[in-house]
């Protein structure tokens, strides 16, 4: 998430021994992946993109989609795969489904979907991911964010569509995962994925600035380095002070999906309040699920998920913190 990797703390690092094992296997699964994945060239169903700010809800979000068992999605045994993600969903299927395994071989191997997160990374095999290092396979960029004219030429749409697709196609559900990566250019994106829906969670902006900041302090022991996406105005943004960087990406990001959602038609979007959504999950639950109808998905009419969540929405700053953050979001709003 952060833009500087060398500043994470401990428990943001990477593994360097994981990622030789994973350079081994692209090097060996990707080139299966390309070929074989040019059989699946467009979507039985829409692909579910979820986007937002960071701290915004979109890993709640995440979750509770993935604990509905209606859609596949990004897991964490997935990500390990994800240079070859048909490979790996056919991986995860016989070693996780129980269809799978009639004598109780694998019955050592338990794994549910959990609704705790620690900045968007969660603790279980069929737990959520973020699935960014999906993304990177078609496009030359590595942190979220505003791709220009030439960098957005470079980006390999047929090969993420064709990518998705297979792992719908082995999962034979719908697709849901974070849109990130490109969702600083969702209205040329859309052309490319139109067969899509997307759901763009806001957060109370003066909660989601201070969870930003809690967060830069958190990964980066450091609430002066930039974490997570770069709009288009970053560079801007990078000089600023820390209220006015966080006020500014905050806004920036909300404003850069708004202007895209307007050429988005009302079938492929929908927008989500987080404490709305914490308070009332089954009403977004309908919403979706009358997308879905649109393109010949049935969801079942009773909801089966849960009630509510508890919402992160509370004060902790301090009144003098909290002022400069209204300030400085007021700026942008007024500028």
């Amino acid at each position: 998430m952060g833009s500087n990797f060398q500043n994470r703390t401990s428990e943001f690092k990477t593994n360097e021994m994981l990622d030789i094992v994973i350079k081994d296997l692209f090097n060996l699964l990707f080139p299966v992946q390309k070929q074989l994945q040019k059989k699946y060239q467009r979507n039985k169903y829409p692909f579910l993109f979820i986007v937002g700010c960071p701290r915004s809800g979109t890993t709640i979000l995440l979750q509770w989609l993935a604990s509905l068992n209606l859609f596949s999605y990004p897991t964490n045994v997935l990500n390990r795969f994800a240079y070859a993600p048909y490979i790996g969903a056919q991986i995860q299927k016989i070693l996780f489904d129980k269809k799978f395994d009639f004598s109780n071989e694998f019955n050592d191997i338990n794994s549910s979907i959990s609704f705790s997160s620690n900045l968007g990374k969660s603790m279980g095999a069929l737990s959520t991911n973020e699935f960014q290092h999906f993304f990177r396979n078609y496009m030359n960029n590595f942190v979220p964010r505003y791709l220009n004219d030439d960098e957005i030429k470079d980006v390999d749409f047929k090969g993420i569509k064709e990518g998705l697709s297979s792992i719908e196609v082995a999962f034979g559900k719908p697709f849901i995962v974070k849109f990130f990566m490109l969702q600083f250019n969702l209205d040329l994106a859309f052309k490319y994925l139109s067969n899509s829906i997307f759901a763009f969670i806001k957060r109370d902006p003066i909660y989601n600035m201070q969870s930003i900041l809690f967060a830069r302090e958190k990964y980066n022991n450091d609430k002066n380095e930039w974490l997570g996406f770069m709009p288009k105005e970053y560079f801007e943004l990078k000089g600023m002070d820390v209220y006015h960087q966080i006020a500014g990406q905050v806004y920036y990001t909300n404003k850069s999906i708004n202007d895209a959602f307007v050429s988005i038609p009302n079938k492929n979007k929908i927008k989500i309040q987080y404490k709305d959504f914490c308070n009332n999950p089954k009403k977004y639950y309908h919403q979706i699920k009358r997308k879905y109808e649109y393109f010949g998905y049935e969801m079942p009419e009773f909801y089966a998920g849960i009630d509510h969540f508890t919402s992160a929405d509370k004060l902790k700053l301090a009144k003098e913190e909290n002022e400069k953050f209204k300030q400085a979001f007021d700026y942008f709003q007024n500028k």
